[in-house]
């Protein structure tokens, strides 16, 4: 039995747009990511028009950042605005980073007030270390609300919170207090004070410390979420399990190609995007040593 991605990908080269459109609409959107990063150029632009802003608003956030620019890019019938600004901030940053300065600044434009606000404050942070992956969707309440007022509070930014699972306490100046979960509030009663029941958040890291740093934290305490703070110890944002994730397998990927001496600096676009020179220059010494060892060992 042909899998859903086949199928899409048989539509799509045979010019079946309903059977496609309905295929689409059913996929998980990082099986729709992958479907995406399986088809050619032309089949790309195609399988675009078959989805809503929304839909690709979610494959975007399974793609790699650069997949992601090239679905962007040529997009045709699509409001660019409304993708932009539906994606979540950390994965919005991501993709700001890949784009070139001219281009940058032409999808910067498209965001609303409030999102060019939290991209002002992500950007200022290198793209590898744990500013530049946290995001400022998170939520967080005060230690003299109500059980009833904190759940209030969070009820009016729900739709913006990334994570709920963990919930920050905080003072005026967002120095961490301590931290209580979604049951804590749904457990207690609700004219009890959040201070009374809140934990200890002991564990934080900074914002300009490497990302590799904030993976292995939230590995070694088993962290759903780590607290992203600054120098004075006020909290900025956060870095979610699923992120931490993706720090891991970069990284890896990353060990791997410097042992392979394929990997490039941290100037070049990588080794698929780099120029042949580059990558010529890059390997010719290692390659004519062994060449020539080999003739001798012959």
């Amino acid at each position: 039995m042909p899998s859903v991605e086949s199928e899409i990908e048989e539509a799509l080269r045979g010019g079946d747009e309903r059977k496609a459109m309905q295929l689409c609409e059913e996929l998980h959107p990082a099986d729709a990511a992958a479907v995406f990063e399986s088809l050619d150029d032309r089949e790309r632009g195609r399988f675009a028009e078959y989805i809503s802003n929304e839909a690709i608003s979610l494959i975007v956030s399974f793609l790699p950042p650069a997949e992601a620019v090239d679905l962007l890019n040529n997009l045709k019938g699509h409001d660019q605005s409304e993708i932009l600004n539906d994606l979540p901030d950390d994965v919005m940053v991501d993709l700001l980073q890949e784009f070139e300065p001219a281009e940058r600044q032409a999808y910067f434009l498209k965001l609303t007030d409030h999102k060019k606000a939290i991209a002002k404050s992500l950007l200022q942070f290198p793209e590898e270390s744990a500013g530049g992956r946290m995001t400022t969707a998170m939520a967080t309440v005060r230690a003299d609300m109500t059980v009833r007022e904190a759940i209030d509070a969070l009820a009016e930014i729900r739709e913006e919170t990334e994570l709920l699972a963990r919930i920050y306490v905080v003072d005026d100046e967002r120095h961490i207090l301590g931290k209580i979960r979604l049951r804590d509030l749904t457990f207690n009663p609700v004219d009890m004070r959040v201070d009374e029941f809140m934990e200890d958040e002991q564990i934080a890291i900074n914002a300009n410390a490497d990302q590799e740093e904030a993976a292995l934290m939230m590995t070694k305490y088993d962290l759903v979420a780590l607290p992203v703070i600054d120098d004075d110890n006020r909290l900025l944002g956060i870095i979610t399990y699923d992120d931490a994730l993706e720090i891991q397998e970069e990284e890896s990927t990353e060990d791997i190609q410097m042992a392979a001496a394929i990997s490039g600096s941290q100037e070049e676009e990588g080794y698929l995007r780099s120029p042949i020179v580059t990558q010529f220059n890059r390997r010719f010494a290692w390659v004519f040593f062994l060449a020539v060892l080999a003739i001798l060992s012959g």
